[in-house]
Parts: C-alpha cells; structure tokens; sequence
C-alpha cells in the first residue's frame, strides 16, 4: 500500500509540473504608455523555450521559472526603461492559450505599485478601482501620497484617488492594468529623469551602476 501511495504521488507531481509547464509555454507581452512603434514591435505572444526562458528581441532574455507573471514583468520592465524613449512604459505579462493565439490575459485586470500584493484578479460584473486595491492588499503605505493611474485601450488615464469618489467607483474592465505611483516633487522627478536619460546612455549589457 505504502509503495502505491508513493507512486500516486510521483505521478501526480508530474501532471502538475506537466501542467504548470503548459501555463507558461506561451506568454502573452503587452507594452503600454509607450511610442506606438515600440508597442507593435513588441505586443505579441511569445513562446517559452525548453530551458524556461523568455526572450524578446529588443530587451533581452529571462528565465521564467519560480516567477511570478508580475515579477517577469517588472524585470522586463526595467530593461525597456533604458530606451530613452521608454522611460515610463509599463509592461503586462498574461498567460496565453498554448493552441491558439487568443489569449486568456484579458479576462483578468493586473494591480502593480505600491500595493501589498500585486498580480492579477478576474474580473467580475462589479469590479472598481478601489476593490481592485482591496484584491491587492491595499496600499504598501498609507502615509504616502500616491498617483493611481488605469491603462486601457493604449491610453492611460489618470484617477484622484482616493479623494474623489466616482474615481473610487470607477468600473473596471477585463485587460485593464491599475498603476499606483508614489507622488514626487519637482525636484525629485527631474533628479528621476536625469538618472533614467543617463541610463539610457550606457552601452547595452553595461550595468547601469557602472562608471
């Protein structure tokens, strides 16, 4: 008996590792507050190689396992960025069907920022902005002044929250990406700008630390 127990659980490891292999075969990539010729260079869906890597041609390679679709995105992310052109673009990760090329992304909205928990929840008829933030575990710290941006339709749209209550309630949809940024001074956005132009400048592969 001990010896069928153990051979169930052998089996049942390798459907879901089969299974969780499966989910991230194929990845859809979406580019958003970005020049529209960067975002038809890259929105697309990608393949996943056998070694668990994920490459775009213009940003660079990643190794997708034990990470999240959120954690890929950030990483992806901050190797846009270093295009002058880029600064602020934000990049969107779902999972995409392995048969086809429709993908399953848009039936889930994505919470990324200063937010407890970021990732990416269904959809319901009911979804707002602030039970998206809920969903996510609120904000990482009540006591800092915070932008909330929603990205829909290749436009980005800004919300004052959490003072005005229709942006509060305001319906989410599926594919939509919520943003919350903390908000700078002046002198800390230019000081923010002068460092990304200048990392932008480096060589490619060179570390943005370097002298």
């Amino acid at each position: 008996m001990e010896v069928l127990l153990r051979c169930l659980s052998l089996i049942l490891l390798a459907a879901t590792a089969q299974a969780a292999g499966s989910h991230r075969a194929h990845i859809e990539l979406r580019v958003l507050s970005a020049p529209p010729e960067v975002q038809k260079e890259l929105n697309r869906i990608y393949q996943v190689d056998q070694n668990g890597f994920l490459t775009v041609e213009g940003i660079g390679r990643i190794q997708t396992s034990e990470q999240s679709l959120v954690a890929l995105a950030r990483q992806l992310e901050a190797l846009l960025r270093r295009r002058e052109s880029c600064s602020e673009a934000v990049v969107v990760l779902w999972p995409a069907s392995p048969d086809s090329t429709d993908a399953l992304g848009p039936k889930l909205i994505t919470v990324i920022g200063l937010v407890s928990m970021p990732g990416q929840f269904e959809v319901d008829e009911g979804m707002t902005v602030s039970r998206a933030l809920d969903a996510a575990g609120g904000l990482s710290s009540s006591r800092r002044k915070i932008y909330v941006y929603v990205y829909r339709d290749g436009r980005r749209y800004l919300l004052d929250y959490p003072e005005n209550e229709k942006h509060r309630a305001e319906r989410l949809y599926p594919g939509d990406v919520i943003e919350v940024l903390e908000r700078k001074t002046v002198s800390e956005a230019i000081e923010e700008a002068w460092a990304r132009q200048a990392a932008a400048k480096k060589e490619p592969g060179e570390s943005p630390s370097a002298d």
